[in-house]
């Protein structure tokens, strides 16, 4: 993971879930139903750390998607790039900042925060915001909710959708893309739970069942 490479060409990719349902620091809770994030999608950025200056335009997205988490909980998971190299350099420091702390041991990690406009909010509870548009995401060392974080992505695993239900433990295809001209090594095949241990290995700060998570949302839509 620490050269970030999708779908053949370079780039400096991100993700992670920018918004969650659990209560932030400022004592508000998001429906997560309620968050329309298509003007993000469509027109917005990534900012560096809800600074509105023009250079504090770091990266645009690619794909958000709402998720059910653990305990009945719900999140928009994002995917998006940085600028290039030398683009920007608030996205340059931003990038060296991320990939130091994933090769770190700390646990620590960037964080996000959603902006744009309240549209309404619970008629008994104020701290609860019903509706809201999102227009920009800001990466910041100090999101208002705890819960979000930002991870440097790579084309690590590329797993084919296994046969039967989730859980299943049919084989799953890996292979390794680690640069440009590196020749793809020889898949090996992994039941779900040796992709799972794989992942444990990279990442030991991940809990069992996000890393379960990640192997079935890899094997439904990243197939190629």
């Amino acid at each position: 993971m620490e050269k970030s490479r999708v779908d053949g060409r370079d780039g400096r990719f991100i993700g992670g879930y920018i918004s969650t349902d659990h209560m932030d620091r400022a004592g508000e809770t998001l429906i997560q139903d309620g968050l329309d994030f298509e003007p993000f999608l469509k027109k917005g950025w990534f900012n560096d750390n809800h600074d509105g200056a023009g250079d504090s335009l770091v990266g645009y997205p690619t794909m958000v998607r709402l998720d059910n988490l653990a305990k009945g909980h719900k999140g928009w998971y994002v995917e998006g790039e940085l600028l290039p190299d030398g683009a920007n350099p608030r996205a340059d420091s931003l990038w060296k900042i991320a990939q130091g702390l994933h090769k770190g041991a700390s646990g620590r990690k960037l964080g996000f925060s959603v902006e744009g406009s309240i549209l309404k909010r619970d008629a008994k509870d104020s701290k609860i915001v019903r509706k809201a548009e999102v227009r920009e995401v800001a990466i910041t060392r100090c999101p208002v909710n705890t819960q979000t974080s930002l991870d440097v992505l790579a084309k690590s695993l590329a797993v084919g959708i296994p046969a039967g239900e989730p859980g299943s433990a049919e084989p799953l295809q890996t292979e390794a893309l680690e640069g440009v001209g590196t020749k793809k090594k020889k898949k090996k095949k992994l039941t779900k739970g040796a992709a799972v241990e794989l992942i444990l290995a990279i990442r030991p700060g991940f809990s069992r069942a996000l890393a379960a998570q990640i192997v079935d949302y890899t094997a439904r839509h990243h197939a190629a």
